[in-house]
């Protein structure tokens, strides 16, 4: 049972977090994301992120992924899937608006 899925962001990165509360037959987890919520999908993590109960940890499972292959000003949209032995289920999205690259002059006195 999925009880949290957030994005928050940061220059540079998007971290991803979420809390089961059950995993029932849930091997593990993948994450997608997309430039518009009907937009192409495309997967973020390399490998699957293996369930937490199958590293013998107890509930609430506490998640959290980063994302550093974003662009800035940019809003995304993510996807949470989750992997079990008799199937998958996806949950979201969630929306993150990454912050604009700023610049900043160094003070300076005399």
């Amino acid at each position: 049972t999925l009880s949290l899925f957030n994005a928050t962001a940061v220059y540079g990165q998007v971290t991803l977090n979420w809390v089961t509360e059950l995993e029932y037959n849930t091997v593990g987890y993948n994450l997608y994301r997309a430039t518009s919520p009907d937009g192409e999908q495309v997967k973020v993590n390399s490998a699957i992120i293996p369930s937490l109960l199958l590293m013998g940890k107890t509930p609430p499972f506490e998640y959290l992924f980063v994302d550093s292959n974003i662009l800035p000003g940019v809003t995304y949209f993510y996807w949470l899937e989750e992997i079990a032995t008799d199937g998958k289920e996806f949950y979201g999205p969630v929306q993150v608006t990454t912050p604009p690259y700023g610049i900043f002059l160094p003070l300076m006195r005399r």
